[in-house]
């Protein structure tokens, strides 16, 4: 892919976007905001699985009843 000039990007997606960006290696950092809230049982499974040896986990915070993690590509 021929580079844009473009350094950064927000990127606000489901499981099936997100999980596609990983694969293609285009994130080197993910801030994952999850609700303190079960939604049932036939949601999506959210990235983590892609995440999973390409990112390391660098902080988690506790935002009200919603928890934010931050990703970092692993070196």
């Amino acid at each position: 892919i021929q580079s844009s000039g473009i350094t950064r990007a927000l990127v606000e997606s489901g499981p099936a976007l997100s999980t596609a960006i990983l694969a293609a290696g285009m994130a080197d950092e993910v801030i994952w905001l999850a609700a303190g809230k079960l939604f049932g049982s036939t949601g999506l499974p959210a990235i983590e699985a892609a995440v999973g040896g390409r990112m390391v986990l660098k902080d988690c915070l506790r935002v009200g009843d919603d928890v934010a993690t931050l990703w970092r590509a692993a070196s």
